[in-house]
């Protein structure tokens, strides 16, 4: 008959075998996470035009594919990956999912603003050091975003390897 510390031996929570998993699932999950950055940022193309619904978004300047990275969360046990913000922030989300945003941008006027504008004063700073206050004028402008997804399709591309990868991390 075993005897019991023999027995314990053969478990699957033991220390050894459980380190073993983790750094074979950190692996794993690592290189999940460059091979869909690598993906991602390959499907945005350049372009001054922009792309048609549904596919990958173009890159006018470089911004988006320049600021897609991933990083390994080790308090969840999983890897993030994605675009970080840019100043203001709703642009990677809305190019991803589509979606409707009112912005407000300063309008020149002559005399009287229109109606359905708003008028607000700031200050300026002239060359001579004083503060100066001009009117400012405002008008809601609605920007619309189809929705050109470059995230989730190459997530999902990677996910059979990843699949593939995890099976064989442990051995």
């Amino acid at each position: 008959m075993l005897e019991l510390r023999e027995f314990k031996k053969g478990f699957f929570d033991r220390k050894g075998v459980a380190d073993k998993a983790s750094a074979a699932g950190k692996a794993a999950l690592s290189r999940f996470g460059s091979f869909t950055r690598r993906r991602a940022k390959s499907s945005i193309r350049d372009s001054k035009k922009s792309a048609l619904p549904g596919k990958p978004p173009r890159s006018h300047k470089g911004d988006l594919r320049r600021l897609i990275y991933f990083a390994y969360d080790s308090g969840r046990q999983s890897v993030v990956i994605g675009p970080v913000k840019f100043r203001r922030g709703e642009a990677p989300p809305l190019l991803e999912h589509g979606g409707v945003i009112v912005r407000r941008k300063r309008v020149r006027t002559k005399g009287k603003p229109a109606t359905g504008r708003r008028k607000e004063t700031f200050l300026r700073l002239v060359k001579d050091g004083r503060l100066e206050s001009k009117p400012a004028v405002y008008q809601s402008v609605r920007a619309v975003y189809r929705g050109n997804p470059f995230m989730e399709p190459a997530a999902a591309a990677e996910l059979p390897g990843f699949r593939e990868r995890l099976r064989n991390a442990i051995k």
